[in-house]
């Protein structure tokens, strides 16, 4: 996908650097995480819904039915009710991320597709995001780290 408007906060999304961003397949914004429906499988470009995707939680790669790898956003369409995940990119908005996690833990968005991110979840979230040291004191503070 060449670079895009995004849908939802009209910021102008340039094309995925794979070596920047760690994702071949751009597509969602990198600010406020809102996304297309474009794909059926990652990078195909044959869903033909075209709705915005809401994010509405996050999920990890999981080994054994444990949450170990990375974090990836969960969205819904808006308009079929499709429910997808996608990796994190690495110039996505931690404040963003952090927002969408916290959402998805006051009000629990109905989902059998993909298992959300539960609050035991916060310290995989946030070392993942941020590195195991470097967790700033509001967001330890925030979810009770310290």
């Amino acid at each position: 996908m060449n670079g895009f408007i995004c849908g939802r906060c009209r910021a102008t999304v340039g094309d995925a650097d794979r070596f920047l961003t760690g994702t071949r397949h751009r597509d969602h914004c990198p600010h406020c995480l809102w996304s297309k429906h474009l794909d059926r499988i990652p990078g195909d470009r044959n869903a033909h819904c075209g709705g915005l995707m809401q994010p509405i939680g996050i999920t990890f790669k999981t080994e054994g039915g444990e949450p170990v790898g990375e974090p990836m956003v969960v969205y819904q369409c808006l308009d079929c009710g499709v429910v997808h995940k996608n990796r994190i990119a690495a110039d996505d908005d931690n404040a963003s991320i952090i927002s969408v996690y916290c959402r998805s833990l006051k009000q629990p968005p109905t989902t059998n597709v993909i298992a959300l991110a539960d609050a035991r979840s916060a310290r995989l979230l946030l070392t993942r995001l941020f590195g195991k040291h470097a967790i700033p004191r509001a967001y330890r503070k925030q979810f009770g780290l310290d």
